[in-house]
């Protein structure tokens, strides 16, 4: 079994921004209610994950010549070994599992039960559906492989693809895919399709629409690439774009990227749009209201390449380089961004309209409020950072946390971690905050009125609630699934905690 670390304060080069991810520690005066949930040799803990609620806590740790689980303080049964980093709880954070073994053999254990014992279970293909009412994971007897749903052995294959194990959104339907001789099949709610040389191996290949009516994915068959929609074929393309399939969030269309005769189109719903020389799948992005299709492509010829956005079918401007992951639509749909570069200028394009030239953009750092009203993003003059909202600048700082520039659920505040010289501190709508050895990014109540981070002072750590630091600890658990996590009617908060060889669940009132 792997200790757990913790890496605390590590730096990127993001595009031409160099930004800390200031992250992991703090310092504190408060007095917030304690739970002790266990007291260990915290050093010697072993795959530990706190549930997606914050409620929940678990780890691996050995006992003897023996491992166990301890759930909530409570150790679970001895095995010979147990799986690293197998432990997982369920999305709605009341189920969990692991990988144990015992006398040669391997099984899943999921809520404490021991499930089906095989001579091996591959680590890390375990899936619990959306709901956390089913599972799924792999095994392997002999020379067979397959998959396990909900305690029911499937049929054995020579191959599954691990990575495409797939519950639909709704829980309902289940896909993989798996090999039989030379020949792949999608094995859907447990019926086989038809059989092709390969079905196209991506985490996204085996693709449900949002209402769970679809189902789509990618083969090869004779050396060319089919879209398989419901059961039926597509034409035959020479080849799919990386990314692969798009359904809209109305489930109402699929778009993809193929190469066909020697130039690159986008297929929506069957239909073939404008070929160019290059297009870039992973950009094929279709609005949150479903009525709008956007994807980057490219002109090249002998002397240069130029890069353009394909709105609604509409080619925009032409620019040097477009940074694909960069597009983001608002939440009502009506509006857009991009980051774009020409010569050795980088700027973001907010609804078709250049803002200022930087000589770097913060990739990740361009996003609307919830509203749509407001947008911002992290920019660099030199060897200085600093924030855009709504085309204005903030002040130059040595550095500002890429991804931590964040507006309040309303939309009306905006914060992020900046740093000058060693020390870190948050920002909110433009004041400063106090300084500190490190801090993480912030996070906004529900209600959008009060502002939480974690900070680090002298090798202790603490929670700042709204510029005031409470109680310290040795370790403010916001890894491994750990979090600051608000009450919805952000009256509470609450987090892990380690203070010695103690860990307490603890709770703060928000005033």
């Amino acid at each position: 079994m792997k200790k757990l670390v913790y890496n605390c304060g590590r730096f990127i080069v993001i595009g031409m921004i160099v930004a800390s991810l200031i992250g992991c520690s703090l310092l504190g005066t408060g007095n917030p209610q304690e739970k002790l949930i266990v007291t260990s040799d915290i050093d010697r803990w072993g795959g530990f994950q706190v549930s997606p609620d914050n409620r929940h806590f678990a780890f691996s740790k050995q006992i003897g010549k023996k491992w166990t689980i301890s759930l909530d303080g409570k150790d679970g049964k001895l095995y010979d070994n147990i799986g690293d980093m197998t432990l997982m709880f369920s999305p709605d954070s009341n189920r969990y599992c692991y990988l144990a073994q015992d006398n040669d053999m391997m099984f899943m254990v999921i809520d404490g039960v021991e499930q089906a014992k095989y001579r091996s279970v591959p680590g890390g293909m375990f899936i619990f559906s959306p709901d956390s009412k089913r599972y799924a994971y792999m095994s392997t007897e002999g020379e067979k492989t397959f998959v396990v749903v909900d305690g029911k052995e499937g049929k054995r294959y020579d191959d599954i693809q691990g990575a495409s194990l797939t519950f639909s959104s709704d829980s309902k339907r289940f896909a993989y895919a798996a090999q039989d001789g030379d020949k792949w099949t999608v094995v859907l709610d447990g019926e086989e399709g038809k059989q092709y040389d390969v079905v196209v191996p991506s985490t996204s290949t085996l693709t449900f629409s949002p209402d769970c009516k679809h189902f789509a994915y990618a083969v090869q068959q004779d050396n060319q690439f089919i879209i398989v929609l419901d059961g039926k074929e597509s034409a035959r393309y020479d080849d799919l774009g990386i990314g692969l399939l798009t359904f809209s969030p109305d489930s109402q269309k699929l778009a993809f990227a193929v190469m066909k005769q020697d130039k690159w189109v986008v297929i929506v719903n069957g239909e073939e749009q404008k070929q160019y020389d290059t297009v870039a799948p992973a950009t094929i992005k279709f609005s949150p209201d479903s009525k709008r299709l956007v994807y980057f492509a490219k002109r090249i010829t002998e002397s240069e390449e130029k890069a353009f956005t394909v709105i609604d079918g509409k080619e925009g401007k032409e620019y040097d380089e477009l940074w694909p992951g960069s597009f983001v639509f608002s939440p009502d749909s009506q509006r857009w961004g991009y980051l774009a570069k020409s010569d050795k200028d980088f700027f973001v394009v907010i609804d078709d309209k250049e803002e200022t030239k930087y000589s770097g953009i913060g990739i990740g750092s361009l996003h609307f409020s919830n509203d749509s009203k407001h947008y911002a993003y992290v920019a660099q003059k030199g060897s200085k950072s600093l924030t855009v909202r709504d085309g204005k600048e903030s002040v130059l700082y040595d550095t500002i946390s890429v991804g931590s520039v964040k507006f309040s659920p309303d939309g009306s505040h905006l914060c992020y971690a900046a740093a000058t010289g060693s020390k870190q501190f948050m920002v909110i709508d433009e004041k400063k905050d106090k300084e500190y050895d490190k801090i993480t990014d912030g996070i906004f109540s529900p209600d959008s009125k009060h502002c939480v981070y974690v900070a680090a002072i002298d090798g202790k750590q603490a929670v700042v609630i709204d510029g005031t630091p409470s109680k310290k600890y040795d370790k403010i658990i916001i890894t491994f699934g750990g979090a600051l996590i608000f009450d919805p009617d952000s009256t509470s908060l609450y987090y892990y905690a380690v203070e010695g060889q103690n860990l307490y669940s603890v709770t703060e009132t928000i005033k």
